[in-house]
C-alpha cells in the first residue's frame, strides 16, 4: 500500500488538530511521491486530499501551504520527488513568497475546468479561497506578510473572478475574499497614515495593482468587477488623502504625471516647511 496508514479517516478531520493533519498530509506525500503509485492509489490520494481541504477553513498556513505545492503537481509521481524535495521541505516551511508562487499556480490550475477530475476542483478552489489564512497568516502573527503580498493576493484574486466560466460558488468565494483583503488593506494604510509612516512607495503599491489590472482582457463582466474594484477602493484613497494633507508634499503627486491617478493636487511646500519634503 502506498502510505494508506498515514491518513486520517474523513469523518475524524474536524476534530483533528491542524498540525496533525499537516502531519498526516505531509507524511502521504512523501510516500506518494517515492513509490510508484497505481491509478487506483491516484485517486485514493486525490480524494483524500479533497477531504483534508475541508481543514484548510480554520487549519494553519503551513496546512495550506502543502496543499498549493501539491495541487499543480497531479498526478505526476515517481521518480519526481528527487527533484522537487527541497521545493517539498520549503512548502513544509510555509515562507509568504513559497505560499504565495505555489497559491498562484494552484488558483490558475484549480479556477479552469479539466477533461478528466481527479478531484473536486470546484470544492477545492472554494476552501481554498475561504482559508483565513489567506487574509491574516498565523492569526496575524506572521511578521514577513507584508503589503506587497497583500496586494499579490489580491492581483491573484482578481484573476480568478475573472475566469470565464467560474463557477457562481467559487466566484462568490472569491469576491468575500477581495472584501476581507481591502478591508485589512485599509486599516494597514490608515495605521500607517495614523503614525505617519506611510510612503510614496504604498501609494506606487495601489498604483501598480490597478496597472496591472489594465492587462486583464476586456468584457462586460470585467468592467463591472472593475467598477467595484474602485468602489471598494475610493473610501480608502480619499481618506488618504485628505489625512494630514501637508504630509504628502515635496510636490512629486502634483508634479509626476506617474501619480496623477490619485488626484492630489495641491501645491507644495517648500524644503524646511512645517510638513516639508523629509531631506534624508
Amino acid at each position: 500500500a502506498n502510505g494508506d496508514g498515514t491518513w486520517i479517516p474523513n469523518h475524524d478531520i474536524p476534530a483533528a488538530s491542524p498540525i496533525l493533519i499537516r502531519l498526516s498530509l505531509f507524511s502521504s506525500t512523501l510516500a506518494y511521491f517515492i513509490y510508484t503509485p497505481s491509478q487506483e492509489e491516484v485517486q485514493d490520494f486525490c480524494e483524500h486530499l479533497t477531504a483534508y481541504s475541508d481543514a484548510l477553513r480554520s487549519a494553519d498556513w503551513r496546512l495550506l501551504s502543502i496543499v498549493c505545492w501539491l495541487i499543480p503537481r497531479l498526478p505526476m509521481a515517481s521518480h519526481s520527488l528527487a527533484r522537487g524535495l527541497d521545493s517539498l521541505r520549503g512548502a513544509y516551511a510555509g515562507s509568504v513568497d513559497t505560499v504565495l508562487k505555489n497559491l498562484e499556480k494552484t488558483l490558475r490550475t484549480l479556477a479552469k475546468p479539466q477533461e478528466s477530475e481527479l478531484f473536486d476542483r470546484n470544492l477545492v478552489l472554494v476552501n481554498i479561497l475561504r482559508c483565513p489564512n489567506l487574509i491574516s497568516p498565523e492569526g496575524g502573527t506572521n511578521p514577513h506578510f507584508h503589503m506587497e503580498h497583500k496586494f499579490a493576493l489580491l492581483q491573484m484574486n482578481e484573476k480568478v473572478i475573472r475566469t470565464p466560466d467560474i463557477s457562481p460558488r467559487a466566484a462568490k468565494a472569491a469576491r468575500e475574499l477581495r472584501m476581507g483583503v481591502v478591508a485589512v488593506l485599509r486599516t494597514t494604510y490608515m495605521n500607517r497614515a495614523a503614525t505617519r509612516e506611510l510612503t510614496f512607495n504604498h501609494l506606487d503599491l495601489l498604483k501598480s495593482f490597478f496597472d496591472e489590472l489594465r492587462g486583464v482582457e476586456r468584457s462586460d463582466v470585467y468592467l463591472q468587477e472593475d467598477a467595484e474594484l474602485v468602489r471598494m477602493f475610493t473610501p480608502i484613497i480619499e481618506e488618504l488623502l485628505s489625512y494630514h494633507p501637508r504630509r504628502w508634499t515635496g510636490g512629486r503627486i502634483g508634479r509626476d504625471p506617474e501619480l496623477h491617478w490619485c488626484r492630489w493636487q495641491d501645491s507644495p511646500l517648500a524644503p524646511g516647511e512645517e510638513g516639508g519634503v523629509d531631506q534624508d
